[in-house]
Order: C-alpha cells, then sequence, then structure tokens
C-alpha cells in the first residue's frame, strides 16, 4: 500500500485537496482518487496520456462533476512535466 499524497486543485473560484494513492494495476499502476463520494481512477496509456477510469456501480453517491475531474487531470500532467 502506498503513502497518500494530496493534489491541489482549483475549480470554479474554489480551492480543493484530494487524497491520491498510487495502485498496483497488473504490470502498471494508477493513481486512486476519492473524489466527493467516488472513486476515480487515472492511468497513463500506450502514449503515456492519462485517461481517467471511473465505475458508476462502486459510487455511493452522485458521479463527480466531468470539470473537476478534468482539472485534476490537468494538475497531474503539470506535475509530471
Amino acid at each position: 500500500m502506498s503513502e497518500p499524497f494530496e493534489i491541489p486543485v482549483t475549480y470554479k473560484d474554489k480551492e480543493y485537496l484530494f487524497t491520491a494513492y498510487i495502485r498496483p494495476h497488473g504490470y502498471t499502476q494508477r493513481i486512486e482518487i476519492e473524489v466527493g463520494q467516488s472513486l476515480v481512477y487515472v492511468e497513463w496509456d500506450e502514449e503515456r496520456n492519462l485517461r481517467v477510469l471511473s465505475d458508476p456501480e462502486l459510487a455511493v453517491g452522485p458521479l463527480p462533476d466531468p470539470g473537476l475531474v478534468q482539472a485534476i487531470v490537468e494538475v497531474l500532467e503539470a506535475a509530471r512535466d
């Protein structure tokens, strides 16, 4: 189990701080982020671009705002560069 890390995000003039974990997945790794009451997974595709995965059936509440998820991805992409 990995140590948690925080992802600071500004979205619609509001500050958010999400806790994330690096989780093994097969031969690769995913970033697991709790957004609201849903888990969102971010992983790298074959071209090293980030993609987001979420299972609506595992969500306890409503799915997160897609714009907020995009803002999280942008922070991760900026950190990678």
